[in-house]
């Protein structure tokens, strides 16, 4: 984490000196709209949104820009402790499987951040540049978990693949477990995540909560963490 971002996280107040009250849980689907696969976490937020969710649970469709998403946080500091990001990612990794990690804050040189925020003000929108900028800005709360589906299809569409698809209850089963449980279980790591070696039984992950939230059970190998 930077040493800019550990100043911004102090801050708990908004700009008129109220302190907002934390503990809120933020889900979020990101990408563009209408892109198949690739638009999987804005398209599953209807879904998500039909679920039986605690109070201090909520989810939005995240299909506008990371400046965006960056001011929305930085007007009411302190309010989520943890934040989710379900999104569609190219990473040419097996497709339709589903990635899950903690994020580590790790963030690129000063050039590609530059970069990045130059790409979020001609309205690009991606995973990559909401996690860099975001944390740059220091928005981001301690814990930030990300959920990726690599894409089958990419063409302008509102169907998902059928693999993708048939992985949409390991999906909302992966996020509701992330936003309800503790994230011990998921290994941290940078953006741009790649396959790990193998694929990783998630049953202790689902064990350590079970007794907090009522989910549905996760196909076996279909749910892949990032490298430790």
């Amino acid at each position: 984490m930077t040493d800019r971002a550990q100043e911004d996280r102090v801050d708990r107040c908004d700009k008129g000196g109220r302190e907002y009250q934390g503990g809120h849980t933020l889900i979020g689907g990101v990408g563009h709209p209408f892109l198949r696969d690739v638009s999987v976490g804005p398209t599953l937020v209807p879904a998500l949104q039909k679920l039986e969710w605690p109070e201090g649970v909520e989810i939005y469709d995240i299909h506008f820009g990371p400046i965006h998403v960056m001011q929305w946080l930085q007007e009411k500091p302190g309010y989520y402790s943890r934040i989710i990001l379900l999104s569609g990612v190219t990473r040419n990794r097996e497709p339709g499987a589903v990635y899950t990690y903690r994020w580590n804050g790790t963030l690129p040189a000063a050039d590609e951040i530059q970069q990045r925020v130059c790409e979020a003000v001609t309205g690009i929108i991606g995973l990559d540049n909401l996690l860099i900028i975001g944390e740059y800005f220091g928005v981001w709360p301690a814990e930030v978990a990300v959920i990726e589906v690599e894409p089958c299809e990419e063409e302008f569409g509102a169907e998902l693949s059928d693999r993708v698809a048939a992985a949409v209850p390991a999906i909302l089963s992966s996020v509701r477990k992330m936003a309800l449980g503790p994230l011990d279980g998921l290994p941290a790591s940078p953006f741009g995540v790649q396959a790990a070696t193998g694929v990783h039984d998630v049953s202790n992950f689902t064990n350590e909560i079970q007794d907090r939230a009522s989910v549905p059970e996760t196909p076996a190998g279909s749910v892949v963490e990032a490298q430790r």
